[in-house]
């Protein structure tokens, strides 16, 4: 791995520094002092110096100096000057050797003012003291690193400042991507769309896919609107074959009326009336038998529906007890769950109380020297007084950052106390409201139960009851009546035949004339009722095409929805895969490559997080962390150790540290800029 260490800095007229001059070491360095003293502008100086920009990436920026009154100082250089050492762990046939080369850079601004007040602004390169191009200046900053990957690998803040997609596809590059196959591990669910797998961009394939399916479902949502249509100018369906026969046996009875009527005419009165008897005894007795048998039927289906009515009887009385039983068990079980919250509420009360005594234990605590402090711990000499008086501080300093984290503790342990006390008292109300609703369910069950018992002691009644096909037979009137008819005609087919056409005979003829004229008629009728079924048959088809389109709809959605969920499947799938080859690179945060939206789908996504925490939401501390163990991972993958920049490094009481060049900017109170230089972590 390539190691870029930066030896030393020097300002002259660059941003608030006249002269400042800056030496580091090869470990950790902790930058001291108070805000507005030039902690930042270190960081804009070494950006500056090798890339044209200050650290945020903008050209234009205040780089050079003002006077006391605000004014710009002119006629001066604005420059900086960066002392750097870069060796490269080499293999060789013999062993490995490690090359250490140094180089200086200097970048330096002038103005040339016009005689019309107008600035053009020179700057000037420099590599080991001699001037060279502002190209080849740009091809050895390269060289030693390319500006992108010193930008990403020496700051916390770099990497997750980008955009998420852009994040996304850069571990993306870094790391590759899981193959279809190693996605599906073979499921055989994923054949049908592994060609729209194979795309890249299956986001879009899955918005088609979405747009097909909404295209389909509207022609569903149309059917019913297109079936009604059809449902209202379709004729009433009848059993055309049934009118077709009807009509075939009412022409063949008009044919024997008519045959009947000629045989009357010509002086049969007699024979036509008897035969009429004997067509209406034979009518007569099918339609008594009938009667009698639909009696019968009538019967049985009475006695199989007593008996069905008493079975559902039985059963909602006993779907209707276990109901009550059910209820009365829920409404006492809230009894015991308010009594399990009451219970919980006096172990917090008691914990609360506890940490009240500790608080004031904590809170009576007082600091107190140790007269040893003040001795050498090896020799037993007394130490300097500016020495003792530093150790009191840090002591003192000590003493109270631990009062104040036991504090801290105490008051979030009170807080964390209380909001359970709320919790449980919430869930007691809770629980008394669904416990009322319970007693209220409980209330009508036992009055369902009340009707049911009442329903099944009716049906018991009713199907004790005496039926008979003799007295349901008894209940229709229309069934005497044909008997009484049997026997009437029965009796006029005894009587002896008469000679002539009496008036009895003309009465007969009359009628049969009637009769024809009434049949014709509906005869008539019924071919008018067969004409429609031309339109009849014609609108069916059209309904059978409608369903039949349903039927085809209805299964592409399915095939679609197939798709969609398969596709939605393998991107979680696949960003699970993403996650687990990016995270394996990463020792403190985790990514996560996919986000569930509101519609149950995963959409691929790109963020963060520490201890479950997502960056977005995580405090400074941790953010810093994050961005260090990203800025490692980097340096990892470009093979290249570069100086790693720490703003606001106050903020992080134990920043990472995995070897290299670290450079904390940290905000105190001193009134001077001081370097402090670690070898080690600690």
């Amino acid at each position: 791995m390539k190691n870029i260490r930066i030896d030393e800095l020097h300002l002259r007229y660059f941003k608030g520094a006249e002269k400042a001059d800056y030496e580091f070491g090869d470990c950790i360095n902790v930058v001291k002092g108070c805000n507005g003293i030039g902690k930042s502008t270190i960081a804009d100086a070494i950006s500056w110096v090798l890339f044209g920009t200050n650290q945020a990436g903008d050209t234009k920026f205040g780089i050079k100096t003002k006077d006391e009154h605000g004014n710009e100082i002119e006629d001066v250089e604005h420059s900086v000057e960066i002392r750097l050492s870069t060796d490269n762990m080499e293999v060789f046939p013999y062993g490995a050797q490690n090359s250490v080369k140094n180089l200086k850079l200097t970048r330096i601004l002038t103005e040339t003012r016009k005689k019309d007040g107008s600035v053009t602004n020179n700057y000037t390169y420099k590599v080991d003291g001699e001037v060279v191009t502002a190209g080849d200046f740009k091809k050895v900053v390269d060289g030693i690193c390319p500006e992108k990957v010193f930008r990403l690998c020496s700051s916390p803040y770099a990497f997750v400042g980008m955009e998420w997609g852009d994040q996304r596809k850069m571990l993306n590059d870094m790391y590759g991507v899981p193959s279809v196959d190693d996605v599906t591990g073979g499921d055989a669910r994923f054949d049908a769309v592994k060609e729209l797998l194979e795309k890249e961009d299956i986001d879009k394939e899955l918005k088609h896919l979405k747009y097909n399916r909404k295209e389909i479902q509207d022609k569903l949502d149309d059917i019913p609107v297109r079936l009604g249509s059809l449902n209202k100018v379709v004729p009433k369906a009848e059993d055309w074959d049934a009118i077709e026969k009807q009509i075939n046996d009412k022409g063949q009875e008009i044919d024997k009326m008519r045959n009947s009527l000629n045989t009357i005419n010509g002086g049969g009165a007699d024979l036509v009336r008897k035969q009429q008897n004997i067509n209406i005894l034979n009518l007569d007795h099918k339609r008594k038998r009938m009667m009698e048998e639909s009696a019968q039927r009538m019967l049985g289906d009475i006695i199989k529906a007593n008996a069905e009515a008493k079975t559902a009887c039985d059963k909602a009385v006993t779907e209707a007890e276990q109901t009550v039983e059910d209820l009365k068990k829920k409404v006492k079980s809230y009894d015991e769950s308010i009594n399990r919250c009451n219970t919980r509420i006096s172990e917090l009360n008691a914990e609360m109380a506890d940490g009240a005594a500790k608080w004031k234990i904590v809170k009576a605590r007082t600091w107190e020297w140790n007269e040893d402090d003040a001795f050498c711990p090896t020799c037993k000499q007394p130490l300097p007084e500016d020495q003792v008086q530093k150790i009191k501080e840090e002591s003192e300093k000590a003493f109270l950052n631990s009062q104040a984290e036991d504090l801290k503790k105490l008051r979030n342990d009170a807080t964390k106390i209380k909001e359970d006390v709320k919790a449980c008292e919430k869930e007691i109300e809770s629980f008394k409201l669904e416990q009322k609703t319970a007693q209220t369910q409980l209330d009508k069950a036992e009055v369902v139960l009340k009707e049911a018992q009442k329903a099944l002691e009716e049906q018991v009644k009713k199907g004790n009851e005496k039926v008979s096909v003799e007295t349901l037979l008894a209940e229709k009137p229309e069934y005497k009546q044909v008997c009484d008819r049997i026997e009437n005609v029965e009796a006029e087919q005894e009587k002896p035949t008469d000679e002539g056409m009496s008036e009895e005979d003309k009465k007969l003829k009359a009628d049969l004339e009637k009769k024809i004229k009434d049949q014709e008629a509906e005869l008539d009728a019924l071919h008018a009722r067969l004409s429609v079924r031309t339109q009849w048959d014609k609108v069916n088809e059209q309904i059978k095409a409608v369903k039949n389109d349903r039927k085809v709809w209805q299964e592409q959605l399915d095939e679609l929805d197939d798709k969609i969920e398969a596709v939605s499947d393998y991107q979680k799938l696949a960003c699970e895969a993403m996650e687990n080859i990016v995270n394996k690179h990463f020792r403190l945060v985790k990514w996560s490559m996919f986000r569930r939206q509101l519609d149950g789908t995963d959409k691929p996504w790109c963020e963060c997080s520490v201890d479950g925490v997502p960056y977005s939401d995580s405090n400074t501390a941790d953010m810093v962390n994050a961005g260090l163990d990203i800025a490692r991972a980097l340096k990892e993958y470009y093979n290249v150790n570069v100086p790693c920049i720490i703003d606001n490094a106050e903020s992080v009481l134990d920043p990472l540290y995995d070897g290299g060049q670290q450079i904390r900017l940290m905000v105190t109170e001193d009134k001077e800029l001081t370097i402090e230089r670690y070898e080690y972590k600690d």
